[in-house]
């Protein structure tokens, strides 16, 4: 009968443990399609009744806080008399863009396609070594005109003006691991695109981050109860000790670079984790060897 009773337990036991892991799991694929939702952008600036405009489609490729740039990739669509049926230009768009690299004036002839440039922005506002907390900014000015020429003078001179083109503006961004936000100036002229993007880092980066400071003060913890199990308890010492810290020692560099999309060393995980952990780890280490061959045999 104890068996029985014993059985029935270990499996009452399995159970509730099998429906705790499946509500867990159906938690956390419920948190991956929110963040997804919750982290990508969309941000669009319609054309208001017009129909001969250019309209910019802008995607975010890259982010890379380090460096304190972002890349966007632009594709162009001529609508109404700008173009014809095949894309082709039916006159010639000069386009003005911010890019902190490359040509930021560009020139697209009459007679062709407009091909899709990248952009780089530049991220301001923010600082790289207050990850995983870090936010940043960055600005997209378009500015859209063409050419028109006309007479100077009698003696037939020509001379150029420039006029506006309207532009409106699809903007999307989706990157792993970041929480990205973008606002129109809803007062620029027509022919101007200003687009401010805020940038921070995803819930799950932000969490996983902070679970792995948690985990080395954890064990930061562990190897001061051991040290004080050996010193001041005076209990003997053991060779798997020393695999044990020694271990840490290397096992915490790896495991501080597991943090998603992490900074090189100096950033906030390290000073408020990191460097105590490898330090701990090293003293450990240290006082076992000491404490071994002061203590007799």
């Amino acid at each position: 009968m104890e068996e029985k009773t014993i059985n029935k337990k270990n499996l009452i036991f399995i159970i509730i443990g099998i429906v705790i892991l499946f509500a867990a799991f159906i938690y956390s694929y419920n948190v991956y399609k929110s963040e997804g939702e919750k982290r990508s952008v969309f941000v669009e600036k319609a054309p208001e009744g017009k129909t001969n405009f250019l309209e910019i489609i802008a995607y975010i490729v890259s982010i890379d806080p380090i460096k304190g740039d972002m890349t966007v990739r632009l594709d162009f669509q001529p609508k109404g008399s700008l173009a014809n049926e095949k894309g082709v230009l039916n006159e010639e768009v000069d386009l003005f863009v911010n890019s902190l690299t490359g040509k930021q004036e560009h020139t697209f002839t009459k007679g062709k396609t407009i091909n899709p440039i990248d952009v780089t922005l530049n991220l301001y506002d923010g600082l790289v070594t207050d990850y995983p907390f870090d936010k940043h900014k960055a600005d997209l000015f378009v500015v859209t005109t063409s050419k028109q020429k006309h007479n100077k003078s009698e003696v037939s001179n020509e001379d150029e003006d420039d006029i506006s083109i309207d532009n409106t503006v699809n903007f999307s961004g989706s990157v792993t691991g970041y929480k990205i936000d973008a606002e129109l100036e809803k007062n620029s002229p027509d022919n101007t695109t200003e687009l401010y993007i805020y940038i921070e880092r995803a819930g799950s980066a932000k969490f996983f981050s902070t679970l792995v400071m948690i985990i080395m003060w954890i064990l930061i913890l562990m190897l001061f109860l051991l040290l004080f199990d050996i010193l001041v308890r005076g209990r003997k010492i053991e060779i798997a000790m020393f695999t044990f810290a020694s271990a840490m020692l290397f096992a915490f560099p790896a495991f501080r670079n597991m943090m998603p999309l992490s900074p090189p060393i100096g950033a906030f995980p390290d000073y408020i984790a990191f460097f105590w952990a490898e330090g701990m780890a090293a003293l450990t280490l240290v006082l076992l060897i000491l404490t071994w061959f002061s203590r007799k045999a």
